[in-house]
């Protein structure tokens, strides 16, 4: 009886875990739509095909990175820190406006 309540308990704790810890998506499969500079806030196609509103300081789902600037032409994102290890917390990304359905994607050299 006290196994039965167990597995329920780890199956609940599975379902609530979010979908970046279930194989999320890369970065490079996001596409930004529309970014708007004077309200800080820009609209991104997740590979999914669903739209995302962000505004400074929100995640996109699916992946470990943070809007933390609107720019005129690209997004710049940072990894946030994780639990478990702390290999992408720090990193930043700029991810540039879609020409033809494409987003480009620049990774920051953070070894100097």
């Amino acid at each position: 009886m006290c196994i039965g309540k167990i597995k329920l308990f780890i199956v609940l704790v599975l379902l609530q875990m979010s979908a970046s810890v279930w194989g999320g998506w890369a970065i490079e499969d996001v596409v930004v739509v529309a970014l708007s500079p004077l309200d800080k806030s820009a609209v991104v196609r997740l590979p999914n095909r669903s739209l995302q509103v962000l505004k400074q300081g929100d995640g996109i789902h699916g992946t470990d990175l943070i809007l933390t600037l609107v720019l005129t032409n690209k997004l710049v994102l940072q990894g946030r820190p994780s639990l478990s290890s702390s290999n992408g917390a720090g990193r930043i990304v700029w991810l540039h406006r879609a020409v033809g359905g494409i987003s480009k994607v620049e990774y920051a050299d953070t070894q100097k």
